[in-house]
């Protein structure tokens, strides 16, 4: 069934498009939210209440040919929202080491590479990874592994197009620079295709 039929089922009050939408995209909505923010309960309450919230307004909703992509915008404003909450307010009771925005100072190791992994090319890989910035990481893993368009990543990012462009050009170069052009293609092509990485490489993007 294609997102557009799916969506409008949906829309329409089936439940099982519900389920059918939560089976193919909350691994992948949990996946950026822990990169967002490393506290499970908080990303749990968001992913949960997204589907409440879609369900509760479905009579509402607008139409779209993509589902992940919506689901992705969503759901990241209302995370950030919540995180920002907690920040300005001092209420938060998560340690620092489980609650923070994922920027340039956190390892790549917790990112992409396998602890198990720690073969010169792994490391290779993770200093390569830690060279980019945070906007373009977050570029690079909404384009090769959620498979979003040009578009949908500058919504989600609250850039234009061009600029888009822009992130995923130095991102792509930066590494093809470091790693070689042979592991960048391996690597690219793995999150295209198996989306969780290649023999334990690869466990998120970002």
């Amino acid at each position: 069934m294609s997102d557009q039929l799916l969506w409008d089922q949906l829309r329409k009050g089936r439940k099982e498009a519900l389920e059918q939408i939560y089976k193919l995209h909350a691994d992948a909505l949990y996946d950026y939210g822990m990169r967002l923010c490393q506290n499970t309960d908080l990303v749990e309450d968001c992913l949960h209440d997204l589907f409440i919230y879609i369900w509760d307004r479905k009579s509402h909703l607008g139409k779209t040919n993509q589902i992940r992509p919506y689901l992705i915008i969503a759901f990241k404003r209302d995370l950030i929202k919540r995180i920002n909450k907690r920040r300005k307010n001092n209420i938060s009771p998560i340690a620092d080491r489980d609650y923070k925005i994922a920027d340039e100072g956190q390892g790549a190791e917790d990112i992409w590479i396998s602890k198990e992994e720690t073969s010169g090319r792994h490391r290779q890989l993770e200093k390569s990874l830690q060279s980019l910035s945070k906007r373009q990481r977050e570029a690079v893993y909404l384009r090769f592994h959620q498979n979003m368009s040009l578009e949908d990543i500058a919504a989600a990012l609250k850039i234009n197009n061009q600029s888009v462009r822009n992130l995923l050009f130095q991102a792509l170069q930066k590494l093809r620079k470091n790693i070689g052009p042979l592991l960048l293609l391996i690597i690219i092509l793995c999150m295209i295709e198996y989306k969780t990485g290649m023999s334990g490489l690869l466990r998120k993007m970002i």
